[in-house]
């Protein structure tokens, strides 16, 4: 397992779920940790990111504790977050972090189905056109063949009339 993430959750685990440490050493250990992070991955660096936002947000003292700070049960919860997300978002190797091949796949099929939405009006209209196409010349023959019969029967009534006047 990585080292990066199995520090982190080790971290966490150690705060949250066997409660070894206290928020505030949680809070040191967190900092030196991030600090001495040398890693450049952004998807980790999106996960690990809120934690270090509520960290910064911890106060322990709840007499000078303001309403945008974090108790010790926020901060708990926030890193218990960061914990499934790490889970859940991440297999490690040795080499590096990388998603796992289901999320990569649940990205790339909401890309391949927003691209599809987008086509779909021109795809009706293609379809619309070729359909049109189809039909409108028999439209067209078949009202054309109707009126010419019809004027075929109109003249030669005229003609008849004509004869028979005559």
């Amino acid at each position: 397992m990585n080292s990066l993430i199995s520090d982190y959750k080790e971290l966490i685990v150690l705060f949250t779920d066997k409660k070894e440490i206290s928020a505030l050493e949680f809070e040191t250990e967190f900092l030196k940790l991030f600090k001495s992070d040398k890693s450049c991955d952004e998807n980790f660096y999106e996960i690990i990111k809120p934690l270090f936002y509520a960290v910064e947000d911890f106060c322990s003292d709840s007499e000078i504790r303001e309403d945008d700070d974090l108790d010790e049960n926020q901060l708990a919860e926030a890193a218990k977050g960061t914990l499934d997300k790490l889970e859940k978002l991440y297999i490690a190797d040795d080499k590096n972090l990388q998603p796992v091949k289901d999320e990569t796949n649940i990205k790339q099929l909401l890309t391949e189905l927003n691209e599809l939405i987008n086509n779909l009006p021109l795809l009706i209209d293609r379809i619309v056109e070729e359909k049109l196409n189809e039909i409108l010349p028999v439209i067209v023959k078949n009202t054309l063949s109707e009126e010419l019969h019809t004027l075929d029967a109109n003249s030669s009534k005229a003609v008849s009339s004509k004869s028979q006047q005559s």
